[in-house]
């Protein structure tokens, strides 16, 4: 039934539990080495850290999602976060098992690959944030790094500048 309202196969880490809220850093060289010292999420700069480490280790389809995610909790709580990263998915997942990887394993051959990458800063609110676009670049950057092309990534900012 599931496979009939959804047909796509999405897995999605989320920076935080539904009750949370997703902290915005100013400086994101502390989670990742190329943060280059720009705002941006906790979660996606310790992801993107954390997927820069285990690609200097091994090849990262070998990581299980299980490992991502822990690490993934492991290095806000390092870095004094206290949000929890959270995993859905569109289908059943054994973390333990399943290589975490940005592309789809199950995707047919010549299909191709889309990529809806959201900035919202808040700009001009009393909740105004830093870092969202500089995530969506980064987020774009390392896709594209991951087989994905230019025009299978679409950018949505809140400043109309895409």
């Amino acid at each position: 039934q599931a496979l009939m309202v959804v047909p796509a196969s999405v897995k999605m880490l989320s920076g935080c539990r539904d009750f949370e809220t997703s902290a915005d850093v100013t400086d994101c060289s502390a989670l990742r080495e190329s943060g280059e010292g720009l705002p941006g999420g906790a979660c996606t700069n310790a992801l993107l850290g954390l997927i820069e480490e285990i690609e200097g280790q091994r090849e990262l389809g070998g990581a299980p999602w299980a490992d991502v995610l822990m690490g993934l909790r492991e290095r806000l709580k390092d870095n004094r976060f206290r949000q929890i990263p959270q995993f859905s998915s569109s289908r059943p997942v054994d973390l333990r098992e399943t290589p975490f990887s940005p592309l789809n394993p199950q995707r047919s051959e010549g299909a191709p690959r889309k990529a809806l990458l959201i900035g919202v800063n808040y700009t001009g609110t009393d909740d105004e944030l830093n870092g969202c676009h500089n995530d969506v670049l980064a987020v774009r950057s390392f896709l594209l790094k991951h087989g994905f092309e230019e025009s299978e990534i679409r950018i949505l900012l809140d400043n109309n500048d895409c």
